[in-house]
């Protein structure tokens, strides 16, 4: 400041608005003690500066997800700044909902320097931040149990209103006052319903009889087959309620198949013996079986079992547990009385008294053809039926239905259905085991019955039974289509009824079903066919197969399902059919196969899966066929989402190893065909490289899995390509685009003179992407780039034509860190600059090794008037083939483009030019490109006139023609895109490098 020797001098402070919020300051000017001058009273002078900026204020939960009542989310309200000491900000909230109320929730405070909570019981509850460093308040809401039954509920949380911050009696005091955020200012909390009813450790429990049973008297063999319940070792579960009750809640166990003792029997009472000892033996006023209060609602309550000893015929025994209301109390538990929930214990005998052997469990159904049988054993324990003694059981086997569809009895024949006692099959000690046949007699559905209905020489009846549904199936069951043909193939026999068991077994050959229209087939239109051969079945409508469909045509040697429909193989479906040499499901919508579905068709030589919607495949899935012999194409993949497959191949991580040391290479497989493939191990020039050099190391097991070779005695980089070739490959490599496979891939390099404890060296396996040229101005451009894995360097390669460039800021071929750079290219015409940049490693030898086969390309016109001003690599022609895309989009349906496929798939075999017509048309639909034709010829697309002309040889044509004509109006309408300017002639530029 500059004053004369008397007057006064002022100086302005100005406070800047910056528009940040901050807490109070101030600005203090004090005079400086110097020459010629002195202070009078004061030296100094402060101006208070009040900031006017808000703070901002948010609330964000820091979980996700529904709670149930009862649960908790916690949730932060947290200001733009840490307040000062002095500062204070209220921020009001707000708690709704439809339906909701305060007796829905609770809100408590968990954490936060200088943090309270104002008015939580209140459905606008406040958060007050108060002094220094407050900033954050950690929140928790808890949805609260009301008792009540209701559905789902959600409850908001939000900050208040800018009206209710402003709110002059919320006591904030910072300068702006406070706002809420813009967005982060509220949350939606899903309160689930609470769960009601009882919660098992287990709903089946398993038990042995030889791990403990308990004997009763022998003449009490209604009781012999109860669970009966008491405190000892025997089968048990856990039970406790899913949320707690108001009041007492009582539990009763009942078994509703008496397999339980509930009732009084000889002075004792069986029952289930629960853990809280409300009952047990001897009690004959039961009280509840379990019981639970608010306080013991969720601890587990056991519950035991014990099995008698003797025959437990039935699978499963059901324990049905009930709630019952306590006498003179309220409905404690939701109004829920009276429901159920079940268990169910299964017991297995240690030694069955009565076993039925080559049979299925009992009630699943038999299936039986039309004058086929089935022979089974009835076997009957020495318990039943002690050595030495003279007891006797009588058996009846059985077989009831209408029209008695089937007949029953001793395999020798000697046995009828029990009309006494003397007709059944008796068995004895010394014959505890008979053979027993069911022959299905005609059409129609049956029940089989094996009952034990008398024991002599015992003093007591022995009861036991079971049963078997069982569907005998004549031809004239089957569907319609296949029993038409299996009647023409039956000389003599004009009526399914007239088919027998053994025509069935004398039809050999075919049987053709080609486009028939089957939607469905039943899973024994085929059984008793096992001379067949050839199944067509092309050209339907089957989204599905039954399971065990072909399991009869043990002698299949030809399966055709092309162009079908399905969408699933049911697992096993082809396990039977060990004959099977050519299967063809291809043109049909399966998007996934089963395990190991052909496993046990080692025979097959060809296999169509093409034109599906295979996205992959399981592992292995191939791992058992066979070679395919050389037959032509012999496997199809082609045209599936994931296609084409190839094997994953591994050739290991990049190895130092010390000069003159002994190398393995150990390479893997996996995918579709497992580790059945062929092994090839080839030295080449560089990482990524399929260029084999000479003169290299000798390999020792290049066709293995593992090779081995001696590293050199001087330090050397090198670099090893393992292919995996899937064993069913056997075609040549232009062929394999259009089967739908390829080989698998990988490279390893090694690293000699390194020595083993040296750090493997990382070299880089991915090209570079994402590189784009930018004109900075009419003299330089910038180049961008995305970072490649494992670089440590770039290589940028550039050329303007027709000048050579005037200078740059990076020189051609050298290298830079970054993944950009600047090129002064100086130009002042138009000019096309052409930029490579490619990824750079360190090898062992601490060289750098630059990896031109991972480049990319990019080019820009640049100058005065040049283009939009940027580049990017790899887009030529893309406006034509969008324009091709567009138009069979508006011209071809998805029908047509099947029928061409289908077309093709049946005239690629034929004459050169039909199978090229077909594919030029689905180069014309987008189909195909012209490149993936490989067997001699013109592919371009076919067109509208051609098709013309050909309708007049086969009127098919007709809709293809249609088609094509409608793509070159719908292309020929569309405006053309402006063409680039042509790069005038310029002087040849050689670039290094």
């Amino acid at each position: 400041v500059r004053i004369g020797t008397s007057g006064t001098a002022r100086h302005t402070v100005s406070a800047t608005d910056d528009g940040m919020d901050e807490p109070r300051g101030s600005v203090t000017v004090t005079l400086e003690t110097g020459a010629g001058y002195g202070f009078g009273t004061a030296n100094s002078a402060t101006v208070a500066v009040r900031d006017d900026d808000p703070t901002v204020v948010s609330l964000r939960r820091t979980g996700s997800g529904p709670v149930r009542e009862g649960g908790k989310a916690a949730f932060t309200v947290t200001l733009g700044r840490a307040l000062a000491a002095g500062e204070t900000i209220v921020a009001p909230l707000s708690v709704s909902g439809t339906g909701v109320t305060t007796a829905d929730w609770r809100l408590t405070s968990i954490s936060g320097t200088g943090v309270s909570l104002l008015d939580s019981f209140a459905a606008a509850p406040k958060v007050r931040f108060s002094g220094a460093g407050a900033q954050t308040a950690t929140l928790e809401l808890t949805a609260l149990r009301d008792g009540t039954p209701e559905a789902s509920e959600t409850l908001t949380v939000a900050l208040g209103t800018d009206r209710a911050f402003d709110a002059p009696d919320l006591g904030t005091n910072v300068g702006g006052g406070a706002d809420p955020h813009g967005t982060d200012r509220s949350f939606d909390l899903t309160v689930s319903a609470e769960p009601h009813g009882l919660v098992f450790d287990k709903t089946n429990v398993h038990w042995n009889e030889s791990d403990g049973c308990t004997d009763l008297p022998q003449n009490n063999w209604r009781a012999r087959r109860d669970l009966i319940a008491m405190n000892a070792p025997g089968p048990s579960y856990r039970v406790r309620l899913a949320s707690p009750p108001t009041d007492i809640v009582d539990i009763d166990i009942l078994d509703p198949q008496d397999r339980f003792a509930w009732g009084n029997r000889n002075g004792t009472l069986y029952r289930v013996f629960a853990g809280n000892g409300y009952r047990g033996i001897g009690t004959k006023e039961p009280r509840p079986d379990l019981r639970f209060t608010p306080q013991n609602w969720d601890r587990w309550q056991t519950v035991r079992t014990r099995v008698v000893c003797g025959d437990h015929s039935r699978e499963a025994v059901p324990l049905i547990h009930r709630f019952n209301q306590p006498s003179g109390r309220t409905r404690a538990y939701y109004g829920r009385y009276g429901e159920t929930w079940t268990v169910h214990v299964h017991v297995k005998d240690s030694k069955p008294p009565i076993e039925v052997l080559d049979l299925p469990a009992p009630w699943t159904q038999i299936s039986l053809a039309e004058g086929a049988h089935r022979d089974f054993r009835i076997r009957i324990s020495d318990e039943i039926l002690p050595d030495g003694s003279n007891k006797r059981l009588a058996v009846d086997v059985a077989a009831w239905g209408r029209g008695r569809p089937v007949s029953v009895g001793r395999r020798d024949g000697t046995a009828r259905p029990c009309g006494t006692l003397s007709d059944c099959m008796v068995f004895t000690p010394s014959s505890r085991e008979q053979w027993v046949r069911l022959r299905g007699d005609s059409d129609g559905d049956s029940t089989l019955f094996i009952r034990a209905l008398g024991l002599r020489g015992w003093g007591d009846s022995y009861s036991w039974e079971m049963r078997w549904p069982v569907k005998v199936r004549g031809v004239c069951s089957r569907t319609r289509p296949v029993r038409d043909a299996i009647v023409r193939k039956v000389p003599g026999v004009s009526h399914c009824s007239g088919v027998t068991p053994a025509h069935l077994e004398a039809i050999t050959g075919k049987l053709d079903f080609l486009g028939v229209g089957i939607s469905s087939l039943q899973a024994d239109d085929f059984d008793g066919l096992t001379g067949l051969t050839e199944l067509n079945l092309n050209r339907n409508s089957l989204t599905e197969l039954p399971t065990g469909i072909f399991d009869d045509l043990t002698a299949l040697r030809i399966l055709r399902l092309l162009s079908d429909n399905l969408t699933a193989g049911p697992a096993g479906i082809f396990d039977e059919l060990a004959e099977l040499e050519d299967l063809y499901l291809n043109l049909n919508r399966l998007s996934t196969l089963p395990a190991g579905i052909f496993d046990r068709n080692t025979k097959l030589t060809w296999l169509g899966l093409n034109n599906n919607r295979f996205a992959s495949l399981p592992e292995g899935v191939f791992a058992r066929l066979q070679d395919f012999g050389g037959r032509y194409f012999g496997q199809f993949l082609a045209n599936n989402p994931g296609a084409p497959f190839s094997p994953t191949t591994n050739a290991g991580a990049d190895q130092p190893v010390s000069t003159g040391a002994e190398v393995t290479l150990s390479g893997t497989a996996t995918g579709p065909w497992g580790e059945n493939v062929l092994w090839e191990w080839t030295q080449v020039d560089g990482p990524a490289s399929t260029t084999a050099i000479t003169g290299g190391v000798t390999l020792t097991g290049a066709d293995s899995a593992m090779a081995s070779f001696t590293a050199p005695a001087t330090p050397a980089t090198l670099h090893f390509r393992l292919t995996a070739t899937p064993h069913t490959l056997v075609h040549p490599s232009t062929r394999n685009r259009r089967l739908g496979i390829a080989r698998g891939h990988d490279w390893v390099t090694v690293i000699v003179g390194a020595g083993s404890g040296a750090p493997p060296v990382q070299v880089p396996e991915t090209a570079v992407s994402g590189l784009q040229i930018t004109a900075v101005d009419d003299t330089s451009a910038s180049v961008t780039w995305d970072a490649v894995d494992r670089a440590t360097s770039y290589a940028v390669l550039w050329e303007a034509l027709p000048d050579d460039p005037q200078g740059s800021a990076v020189a051609d071929g050298e290298s830079v860190t970054g993944t950009s750079a600047t090129i002064q290219h100086d130009a002042t015409e138009p000019m096309t600059l052409t930029v490579t940049v490619a990824p750079e490693y360190i090898d062992g030898n601490g060289d750098i090794q630059r990896l031109d086969g991972l480049a990319a390309t990019a080019t820009l016109a640049v100058g005065p008037g040049a283009g939009d001003g940027t580049g990017i690599a790899d887009s030529v022609g893309a406006d034509t083939e969008a324009a091709r895309a567009a138009a069979v989009a508006a011209c071809v349906s998805d029908d047509l483009k099947a029928t061409t496929e289908r077309y093709y798939d049946l005239n690629s075999g034929k004459a050169p030019k039909y199978g090229r017509n077909w594919f030029r048309v689905m180069v014309a639909f987008g189909m195909r490109t012209p490149g993936q034709w490989a067997r001699g010829g013109d592919a371009a697309p076919y067109t509208a006139a051609e098709a013309r002309t050909s309708q007049g040889v086969w009127n098919g044509w007709k809709p293809f023609a249609k088609a094509l004509e409608c793509i070159e109006t719908e292309m020929a309408s569309q405006p053309e895109q402006a063409q680039e300017p042509e790069t005038p002639p310029g002087p040849e530029v050689t670039v290094s490098g």
